[in-house]
């Protein structure tokens, strides 16, 4: 699932189409048109701000982001400066989450969220909410809080919007990993303790470098049968300590029961 290209966005780019917005009002949104090197997209923007010396604009959130883990991201790149908040999968629409305060204690800049959900919208579609902060330059700390106080977990640094990719470790207590044909796309499995399921999507690319294209926890073991077809690691499976057998994944699933 791509994330929509709207919320791609080049830090040094959105600041320079949108200085000339006077003030700073977290409450109040401006549309602008972005340069060419952020793909001529139209986005919703709060008004320029400026913290410690940071200046920063919230973007409008969004609910079709990139399949990453619940967590806070980084994206620092020469063009593209901005925290990237994501609120993990879903399994069906209206569920959103949305920056209300960007702060500063002591010496670390507080970016304050809130998870929200629309009852009235019912979909049978896998959505992931996010929402960002555009910055002129990334902070050295940064911490993110829900509205009920408890703080989000770092992420990673993302490396590749095209992919999502992410520069995170994977964990060796995994208990599958589904893989393509090559073994360039894998998705590896792990049980958690409440019986769902947590997953990490990998690709390899030709310079043998791993990187973490996208992850997040499944109630049931047939979501699993799902993300993997979806990121096209869907040939066969091996199991933890057996790693030489492939497995058909059809019969691999169906071993798990109803």
């Amino acid at each position: 699932m791509k994330m929509e290209r709207r919320i791609k966005y080049s830090g040094a780019a959105f600041l320079a189409g949108v200085m000339l917005i006077s003030g700073c009002s977290l409450d109040t949104e401006k549309t602008t048109e972005m340069s060419q090197t952020t793909l001529q997209e139209t986005t919703t923007v709060s008004e320029i701000c400026t913290i410690e010396g940071f200046e920063y604009a919230i973007f409008k959130p969004d609910e079709y982001g990139p399949d990453l883990c619940r967590g806070w991201y980084i994206r620092d790149e020469a063009d593209e400066k901005y925290i990237l908040i994501c609120d993990g999968w879903k399994s069906s629409g209206g569920y959103g989450i949305h920056v209300t305060n960007v702060g500063y204690e002591s010496d670390t800049v507080v970016i304050s969220v809130v998870a929200t959900r629309d009852t009235s919208v019912e979909t049978d579609t896998i959505l992931y909410p996010v929402c960002s902060v555009g910055f002129n330059k990334i902070p050295d700390k940064v911490k993110v809080v829900y509205d009920d106080g408890s703080e989000l977990e770092f992420g990673g640094r993302i490396i590749d919007t095209d992919e999502w990719a992410v520069d995170v470790a994977i964990d060796d207590d995994y208990m599958a990993v589904f893989s393509n044909i090559d073994g360039g796309r894998k998705t590896y499995v792990y049980k958690n303790e409440d019986n769902t399921y947590r997953y990490i999507n990998v690709l390899t690319r030709s310079n043998n470098n791993v990187y973490v294209k996208g992850c997040g926890t499944a109630p049931t073991i047939y979501y699993i049968d799902y993300v993997s077809l979806r990121f096209e690691s869907y040939e066969y499976v091996v199991v933890k300590g057996d790693e030489n057998t492939r497995l058909d994944i059809e019969g691999y699933i169906k071993s798990f029961g109803d």
